[in-house]
């Protein structure tokens, strides 16, 4: 069974498009701090690249936005790119089939901000460069 459930900040806002089908597809990365501390005895934190499509992807680009926190349940897929190095890469991103946000508003966070992540340096941006929003017909997913 491939399912994954995240709770985490957005690390900023989605980025939003429309595929030549119509369909509307949001990314956005989720800072999610491990339930263990390193070494140093600091909590550690994991950027993971998230999609949505459809009414969550218009959930996310209408009612989120960088640093909100949010659930996300769905799938893990790895995709497959071309960087701008031109070299072959692949990427795990979580597909999401259910987002949650976590929070009231955004404003509601001003008076008690959110612990600061560990110390990572945040992986390449897989959204930018050359590769493009792949087409398909979402009817031929199996969920």
């Amino acid at each position: 069974m491939n399912a994954i459930q995240l709770t985490g900040r957005m690390t900023q806002d989605a980025k939003v498009f429309t595929t030549k089908n119509g369909k509307q597809v949001a990314q956005f990365t989720l800072a999610v701090q491990r339930d263990y501390k390193g070494a140093d005895g600091k909590p550690e934190t994991d950027f993971i690249n998230c999609k949505a499509w459809g009414g969550s992807a218009s959930f996310v680009a209408d009612y989120c936005n960088k640093g909100t926190l949010m659930s996300v349940e769905g799938t893990l897929n790895i995709e497959k790119f071309t960087g701008r190095d031109g070299m072959s890469r692949t990427a795990a991103v979580v597909v999401a089939r259910s987002v949650h946000k976590l929070e009231k508003k955004s404003a509601d966070r001003a008076a008690a901000p959110a612990p600061a992540p560990a110390a990572a340096e945040e992986p390449e941006d897989i959204w930018e460069g050359d590769a493009e929003p792949v087409d398909f017909d979402a009817a031929e997913l199996p969920f």
